[in-house]
């Protein structure tokens, strides 16, 4: 199985019914349908890899879900998916330790905030809009090479566990021969890295010189405060979005990176 699991619908994806629980445990992902009921089960180094902006991951670990979503932790096991009111999809990772990837996947070029790796951050944050076009294709599209060009803040760095968000611009994801773009939450659990859970919005493709606009900002309320992350193509005001629900506004991370 090489593709991302998916509780919506449409997109290259294995698509599961809304309610599914998925179950990370001993390195094997068991997927459990609304009955409760095992629909799939797969040795997570039997799954096909897949491209995520914070390195390459394992299909099973790797999730697109509506745009709209809200990812909640529960605990530091659980996290739900909660679209329309409702939980669509439940995560539950019960593994230890998950294999390695070996392969390579690196930022290409970046700029962050504190500029020094070995700093503490003292930033506090409530909002990040950045605004860029998209470039041309690459020369080969035929190619199997995946780049990712995004803004993104980052809850911790260098310590876990740790969240980045990011509204990303995407070139040939799951071999796609074009632009999309994309709003993801990564989980990293520790620095094995191969410990990433990540979920990524509906795509929408896009074409050469739109104009793409990412935004992520810090909305408060008294039952749901989250980090709402969106990104649009100003050009003909298709937008896709997810969230992340979380009180956490300081001693944040900033970067703008360039992924391949």
């Amino acid at each position: 199985m090489g593709l991302p699991l998916s509780a919506g619908t449409g997109g290259d994806v294995y698509s599961i019914p809304e309610g599914s629980i998925i179950v990370h445990k001993a390195g094997i992902t068991t997927v459990y349908g609304p009955e409760r009921k095992v629909m799939l089960s797969i040795a997570d180094n039997q799954a096909g890899i897949v491209a995520t902006p914070e390195g390459p991951a394992r299909a099973t670990h790797v999730h697109q879900v509506p745009s709209g979503s809200v990812v909640r932790d529960v605990d530091n096991k659980t996290t739900e998916v909660i679209h329309e009111g409702k939980v669509i999809l439940t995560v539950i990772n019960e593994n230890e330790m998950r294999e390695q990837r070996g392969i390579e996947q690196e930022w290409l070029e970046y700029a962050m905030y504190p500029p020094a790796e070995n700093e503490v951050s003292d930033l506090s944050v409530t909002g990040f809009d950045a605004y860029w076009k998209v470039p041309s294709s690459p020369p080969y599209p035929d190619a199997e090479a995946v780049d990712f060009l995004f803004p993104a803040i980052m809850d911790e760095f260098q310590e876990y566990p740790s969240t980045m968000i990011q509204p990303v611009l995407e070139w040939n994801y799951e071999g796609s021969g074009g632009w999309t773009i994309a709003s993801w939450r990564v989980y990293q659990e520790d620095e094995d890295p191969g410990h990433w859970e990540s979920y990524r919005s509906d795509p929408i493709p896009v074409g050469e010189k739109d104009l793409i606009y990412g935004n992520m900002i810090f909305l408060s309320g008294e039952h749901s405060p989250c980090w709402a992350i969106s990104i649009c193509n100003n050009d003909t005001h298709e937008s896709t979005t997810a969230a992340w629900q979380t009180d956490r506004t300081d001693k944040l991370w900033i970067f703008a990176a360039l992924e391949g």
